[in-house]
């Protein structure tokens, strides 16, 4: 049961993202790289960024325990209590950023023009109302799944996706693009929230929660927040200095992220969300044999992350323009697009390593490491930003993103070694060490064959198709347990 839940719960996840990205090819067609485009995505994703600040991560790790806990005894009197608050803590948060719209415009985006930061002004004033049908959705979101209802919230930011691409197609004004995208964003939200409440009828009942202990909450909630809104804070960071190299920097910025976020989503923190059930079972009931698992799992993920990285960095520019290249986007732009995206290619295997020691710490309780490590992070990427930017322009921001999750995967594993009791030689034998050279090995005549195809479409793609079945009969070949580590992910199609 955890481990369909699970399964769902990373599907809906998949979708969404699908959907997500194919909402960045249309704002990509229809604003290409300007100063407009860089107002689109600071619209669409300041409320969501706020949010994951604010709540994100940290409501699931407080809220499910307490949830679990009282069942039918007071949790949907507590729901509706904390869904009130939030909603009106947000509200007043909502005013605030109104008020302080335009400060607010310069201090996302310092390098742009006015004229861009009044529009940026403007489109957060009326996409600012969106936070408080967030915390709704978040909080309801986060009871659905301590009730074991994983379906209607997994494929919630599925609908609300859908709705903004219906507006991006079909429903945006000539003449106030960006208010009638913030509009679109309100409806999406409230759909997504009645949507959410919708499934919560059969376990509405008034029955009053038992007296909680609050400082407790207040102290994991203040660890979880730490840890959380320290990840989410990255690309707010990341954007904010990209406005610093000119107009249409943001949104370079963005579409390279996206491509980095899309595998990362689809198919590498997919393993970790299915495998979090089965890993906290274990450690809870044969503590002493968790690093096993665990070890087979890093591979899985190590695995997947070098089987996308490769052809990918290979043939970045025509996978580039089928993504981007169908709208107002100049092939220049194009062309820096999957030159930053190379860059962010590189932390691609640190990204899922990471995301997995993030869920076996999580497993274990241990807040106060990935708040440390989340921390570390952040402060070494905003200092690795101001030093690299200047000199190395967006591949600069990319590469303090690869020392950033360096400093946060050491941080973690000191922690899994000395306290945990992780043995290194359980996820990095010389066999698999072995592998990952040989699929490099085998990935240099692609990098001279798709240096050639870069501006034949049709034919990269296939060559790039051609070389990743080339690293799976790789891994079949030398890993020959490879089955054997991905044995979880197959049990849970199963169920």
């Amino acid at each position: 049961m955890l481990i369909r839940s699970g399964l769902i719960l990373a599907v809906g996840i998949l979708l969404g993202r699908l959907l997500g990205f194919f909402r960045e090819t249309l704002i990509a067609s229809q604003f290409g790289v300007s100063g407009l485009a860089d107002v689109a995505i600071l619209t669409l994703t300041l409320p969501d960024l706020f949010m994951n600040v604010l709540l994100g991560g940290a409501a699931s790790i407080v809220l499910v325990p307490v949830f679990v806990r009282l069942q039918g005894a007071g949790s949907a009197w507590l729901h509706y209590r904390i869904s009130i608050i939030s909603a009106l803590v947000c509200v007043l948060l909502a005013v605030v950023v109104v008020m302080l719209s335009q400060p607010l415009a310069r201090l996302l985006a310092p390098g742009v023009t006015p004229q861009t930061q009044t529009q940026i002004a403007l489109g957060i004033s009326w996409s600012a109302w969106l936070m408080p049908l967030i915390a709704c959705a978040t909080v309801t979101t986060t009871w659905l799944q301590a009730l074991g209802r994983f379906s209607v919230s997994a494929f919630s930011t599925l609908l609300y996706n859908l709705v903004l691409i219906f507006v991006l197609m079909f429903a945006l004004s000539p003449t106030q693009p960006i208010v009638s995208l913030a509009i679109g964003m309100l409806i999406a939200g409230v759909l997504r929230c009645f949507w959410l409440w919708w499934d919560t009828r059969p376990f509405v009942n008034h029955e009053r929660a038992e007296s909680l202990m609050v400082k407790p909450l207040l102290q994991s909630y203040g660890m979880a927040l730490v840890a959380s809104s320290s990840l989410f804070l990255l690309p707010l960071i990341g954007r904010a200095m990209a406005s610093q190299t000119g107009e249409g920097g943001i949104a370079i910025f963005n579409y390279a992220s996206k491509l980095v976020e899309l595998p990362l989503a689809v198919a590498i923190t997919l393993i970790a969300n299915v495998m979090f059930a089965t890993l906290a079972h274990t450690i809870q009931q044969q503590p002493k044999t968790w690093s096993v698992m665990f070890g087979q799992s890093q591979r899985l993920v190590i695995l997947v992350a070098w089987l996308i990285t490769l052809p990918a960095f290979c043939f970045s520019l025509p996978l580039v323009k089928i993504a981007f290249g169908w709208g107002e986007i100049s092939e220049f732009h194009l062309q820096q697009i999957a030159i930053v995206w190379q860059c962010g290619l590189l932390s691609l295997v640190l990204q899922g390593v990471v995301s997995l020691n993030t869920v076996a710490l999580a497993a274990h309780h241990n807040t106060r490491t990935l708040a440390s490590s989340s921390l570390l992070g952040l402060v070494s990427y905003s200092g690795a930003c101001y030093l690299l930017l200047p000199i190395y322009g967006l591949l600069g921001l990319m590469g303090a993103l690869l020392l950033a999750y360096i400093i946060m995967l050491i941080e973690q594993w000191r922690v899994l070694v000395t306290r945990h009791h992780l043995h290194l030689s359980q996820v990095l034998n010389v066999r698999f060490l072995c592998t990952l050279m040989l699929m490099l090995l085998v990935t240099i005549p692609m990098w001279f064959l798709g240096s050639y195809l870069n501006l034949h479409i049709v034919a990269a793609v296939f060559v790039a198709i051609a070389h990743v079945l080339l690293l799976l009969g790789v891994l079949f070949m030398v890993q020959p347990e490879i089955r054997a580590m991905a044995k979880p992910l197959l049990r849970a199609r199963e169920a």
